[in-house]
C-alpha cells in the first residue's frame, strides 16, 4: 500500500516515542523538528500519546530513520481513518502485508530480502481465511519451474506459521537458498519436492536426515493475481 500524504492514519505511537526519546538524548526538539521538516508540536503530540497523523508526517519519520514509508507503516500497525469519523474508514481497516523480492527459487533460489511493496487486505477477511494475520507475508516468485501454476513475477501469500509438511505449495530454504515448490508427503517421514513444470526433475527429502540448513518457511495460501 502506498502512503498518501493527505490521508490520516492511526498508529501505535510507542515505537516513535522510543525513537524520539533516543534522539532527544543527543539533540533538542527544535533541531530534530527542523531536520525532519516538521513542526515541533508534532514531536510533543507523539510523546503525549497522540495516535493520528497525516501520511506526510509518517514519511518524514521514515526518511529520518532510513526506512521506507511502507515499512514504517507496517511497524506502526497503521490503519487509514476516515476524514469524517474517528473509526477506520469502510474498506480501509487494512492489514499491511510486506512483499519480499526474494526471487524465491522457482529456478535459481537466490534472494535479496528487500520489501518491494505493501499489499493491503481487509483484516477481518484475512483472519477468517487464514487465521493469524501477523504470520502472513508476500513473496515474489522468480523462474519458470512452477509453471503453469506460478509464473515469474507472480506474488504469493505465505503463511509462515503453517510449516508442517502436507500436500501443497511451500516456500523452502535449502542451504541458504529459497525455493517455491510443491510438496507431497511420502511414507517413512519423507517428502517429494515437485516442480509443476515437467522440464524440471523432482527429488525426495528424508526429513529424518534433511539437507544442511533445510527449513520449510511457510505454506503458500494464495496467489495474488490481477484479472
Amino acid at each position: 500500500m502506498t502512503i498518501a500524504d493527505e490521508l490520516t492514519y492511526t498508529i501505535n505511537p510507542e515505537p516513535l516515542q522510543d525513537w524520539i526519546r533516543d534522539q532527544l538524548s543527543r539533540t533538542t526538539q527544535n533541531k530534530l523538528a527542523k531536520e525532519m521538516a516538521i513542526s515541533r508540536p508534532i514531536l510533543s503530540e507523539i510523546l503525549q500519546g497522540k495516535s493520528k497523523f497525516k501520511g506526510s508526517t509518517i514519511k518524514a519519520f521514515a526518511k529520518k530513520q532510513g526506512l521506507s514509508a511502507e515499512r514504517l507503516l507496517q511497524q506502526l500497525g497503521a490503519e487509514v481513518v476516515s476524514e469524517y469519523s474517528d473509526t477506520p474508514a469502510l474498506g480501509y481497516n487494512l492489514a499491511h502485508i510486506p512483499v519480499y523480492d526474494i526471487l524465491a527459487g522457482a529456478g535459481n533460489g537466490s534472494y535479496a530480502g528487500d520489501i518491494v511493496q505493501i499489499l493491503g487486505f481487509e483484516r477481518s477477511w484475512l483472519r477468517s481465511e487464514f487465521g493469524a494475520v501477523e504470520s502472513l507475508e508476500g513473496v515474489r516468485v522468480s523462474g519458470d519451474s512452477m509453471e503453469p501454476t506460478l509464473k515469474s513475477g507472480d506474488v504469493v501469500l505465505v503463511n509462515r506459521s503453517d510449516h508442517a509438511p502436507k500436500d501443497g505449495i511451500y516456500v523452502l530454504r535449502i542451504e541458504h537458498d529459497l525455493f517455491v515448490k510443491r510438496l507431497s508427503r511420502l511414507p517413512s517421514n519423507k517428502i517429494e519436492v515437485i516442480s509443476d513444470n515437467p522440464s524440471y526433475s523432482n527429488y525426495t527429502i528424508d526429513l529424518s536426515n534433511p539437507p544442511t540448513d533445510f527449513q520449510i518457511i511457510g505454506r503458500v495460501v494464495m496467489k495474488c493475481q490481477k484479472l
